[in-house]
C-alpha cells in the first residue's frame, strides 16, 4: 500500500490489521477513521489530526514526528512505540492504555492534563536534577526511573569534577548541598542510597574525601566517615 486511497480502501473492506506499513507517502491522513485498527511495526511521521482511533492499538511502531492533534484515542492502546516529537494536543485519551513507550532511549508517559510526553522519573532523581542542574544538562535521562543508576552516574561525574579542578565548581557545591539535604531526611534507605550510589564511588580519591569532609554537614559526615572506614577494610 503506497497511498492514502489504498489504505482507506483496505480499511473499508473490513481489514483492520496494519503491519510493517510506512504511512509517510507525502500525504496527510487528517480526518481519517481507524477505529478498531491494529498497527504493528508501522512508521508514521505524518499528519493525523482530527482522526478517529477509538479502540485502536499501536504496537512497536515508530510514531516519531507525528501530529495527533484533536484525535480520539478513547479505549485505545499505545504500547512499546518510539515517541519523539509527537503532538497529542486536544485529543481524547479517556481510558487510553499508554505503556512502555520510549523517547530518546528513555521510558515516557503521557500527561493526562497537558497531553504532553513526559519522562518517567523517580521523585528523588527529580530532586537531584533540581538541586544539580549542571548534571541534569549532561545526563542522557535513560535511567531516570532508577535511583541507583542515576546516583551512580552522578558519583562518577562528581569524582572526575573534583579530581580535575583545583577550585570548587558549582556542580561540586550543589552536589554536596543535595547530599546534606537528603541526609537531613533521616531515612535509612536514603542513607544507603548515598553510601552505595555516591560515597562508594568517591572513596578511592583522597581529594574527594577531603572535599566531602569540608562540605558535608555533621550527620552526613558521620555516615560518610563510618562507611569509609568499613570500605578501607
Amino acid at each position: 500500500m503506497k497511498s492514502r486511497t489504498e489504505i482507506e480502501q483496505y480499511y473499508k473492506t473490513g481489514k483492520r490489521f496494519f503491519r510493517n506499513i510506512d504511512f509517510n507517502f507525502g500525504q496527510s491522513f487528517e480526518n481519517s477513521n481507524f477505529e478498531n485498527a491494529i498497527f504493528e511495526f508501522c512508521y508514521f511521521g505524518i499528519e493525523f489530526n482530527n482522526s478517529n482511533f477509538r479502540n485502536a492499538k499501536f504496537l512497536e511502531c515508530n510514531m516519531k514526528s507525528t501530529n495527533f492533534t484533536n484525535c480520539d484515542f478513547s479505549n485505545a492502546e499505545i504500547k512499546e512505540n518510539l515517541m519523539e516529537g509527537i503532538n497529542f494536543k486536544g485529543s481524547n485519551i479517556s481510558n487510553l492504555i499508554f505503556e512502555n513507550n520510549i523517547s530518546y532511549g528513555a521510558k515516557v508517559k503521557l500527561n493526562s492534563e497537558t497531553l504532553e510526553i513526559e519522562y518517567n522519573i523517580h521523585k528523588l532523581n527529580y530532586e537531584l536534577y533540581e538541586f544539580i542542574p549542571e548534571f541534569e544538562e549532561i545526563s542522557d535521562h535513560s535511567n531516570d526511573e532508577h535511583l541507583y543508576s542515576v546516583f551512580g552516574d552522578l558519583s562518577i561525574v562528581l569524582a572526575k569534577e573534583i579530581i580535575e579542578n583545583e577550585n570548587l565548581t558549582k556542580l561540586i557545591t550543589d552536589s554536596f548541598k543535595f547530599f546534606n539535604y537528603l541526609s537531613d531526611k533521616k531515612d535509612k534507605e536514603i542513607d544507603n542510597l548515598l553510601i552505595v550510589g555516591i560515597y562508594e564511588g568517591i572513596y578511592h580519591s583522597g581529594k574527594c574525601n577531603e572535599i566531602a569532609k569540608k562540605l558535608l554537614n555533621k550527620k552526613a559526615i558521620n555516615t560518610y566517615e563510618f562507611n569509609l572506614e568499613k570500605w578501607k577494610k
